[in-house]
Formats: C-alpha cells, sequence, structure tokens
C-alpha cells in the first residue's frame, strides 16, 4: 500500500509543485517571499520544500493548518511528533491526519519557516478566493491556460526526477528518513 504523505516516492512527487512554484515565482521576478502550503501529514509540504531548497532558496515554505488541527505547528514547536485529539470536524478535512509522518516531520523542521494556524472563518474566505480566481482564469484564459499547463506538466515529469535526487541528498546529509 502506499502511504498519502509518508512514502518518499510520494514527497518526490509533490516535489513537482515546488517546482512550479519556482518556475512561476523566477517569472515574475520574485526572489523571496513566504509559501504557504496546507498541511496534514506532511508530503505535501515536505515535497515543496525541497524542491524550493534546490530551485529557490528564498522561498520559504510554511505549513498552514486550521484551528484545533495543528499537529504539525505543535510537533514544529516541540520538536516531537504530536498528535490530534480529534480526527473529524473542519472544513478542511482532506488535510486532517492523526500526526505529521515519520519521513515528512525531520524534513519540515529543516526546511520550513514558522507554521501558521488559521481558524475556519479564514479557510472558508480563502477558498472562495481561490474558486473566483479559477472561474476567472477559466473564463477569459482557457486556451493559453490548458496549452501552458499540457506544456509544462512534461517539463515537471522529467523534473520529478531531479526532486528525488533532492530526498536522496537529503538523506545523505541528515540521515535515513526510513
Amino acid at each position: 500500500m502506499i502511504k498519502p504523505f509518508d512514502d518518499a516516492q510520494v514527497i518526490a512527487g509533490q516535489g513537482t509543485i515546488g517546482l512550479e512554484i519556482a518556475t512561476q515565482a523566477a517569472a515574475k521576478g520574485v526572489e523571496r517571499a513566504d509559501v504557504l502550503i496546507p498541511c496534514g501529514g506532511g508530503g505535501l509540504t515536505s515535497g515543496i520544500a525541497l524542491a524550493l531548497a534546490a530551485d529557490a532558496p528564498g522561498l520559504t515554505p510554511r505549513t498552514v493548518e486550521p484551528t484545533g488541527f495543528d499537529d504539525v505547528a505543535r510537533s514544529l514547536a516541540s520538536g516531537r511528533i504530536q498528535t490530534n485529539q480529534r480526527q473529524s470536524g473542519s472544513i478542511c478535512d482532506a488535510i486532517i491526519t492523526p500526526s505529521p509522518g515519520h519521513l515528512t516531520f525531520p524534513i519540515m523542521q529543516k526546511l520550513c519557516g514558522p507554521p501558521m494556524v488559521v481558524p475556519e472563518g479564514d479557510c472558508l474566505r480563502a477558498m472562495a478566493d481561490a474558486l473566483a480566481a479559477a472561474i476567472h482564469e477559466l473564463a477569459f484564459e482557457p486556451l493559453t491556460f490548458r496549452a501552458a499547463r499540457k506544456i509544462h506538466a512534461r517539463a515537471l515529469i522529467e523534473k520529478r526526477y531531479s526532486v528525488a535526487r533532492n530526498l536522496a541528498n537529503f538523506e545523505q546529509a541528515y540521515g535515513s528518513l526510513a
């Protein structure tokens, strides 16, 4: 069974998002910024963090979790993996996990900036803003957007292996994550 976040190949695959963020930031001339990442077990965050460390070190990954389900924030603050008391009851149900992963936690410790914990109302507003932006993009730039995604997807597939190498280099520098 492939674990949804605590698996080296999943982390490497998620890193392609970090490569895309780095490419888009460079194209816009952004060299320093916080990259806010919704975080459950840390697979997405770890993959993005590894890619940004290699391709855009001025971009700082930061975990974002809903209030009451902030196991990663508490884990990063204490230096030990913490668990959530509840496993349901948030609008952000897709990122609710019992705790950060054993592979992902050390990556987040080394590469992420300060975590953020946000109330449900802020989560709902962010979701509404993202939906409005997506509708605008699809309505006004459908051909450009689709063509760019197709071309970029091929480049990301080729770069996925560089994220896997970054994970291997991380393990060499800081020890095995298994």
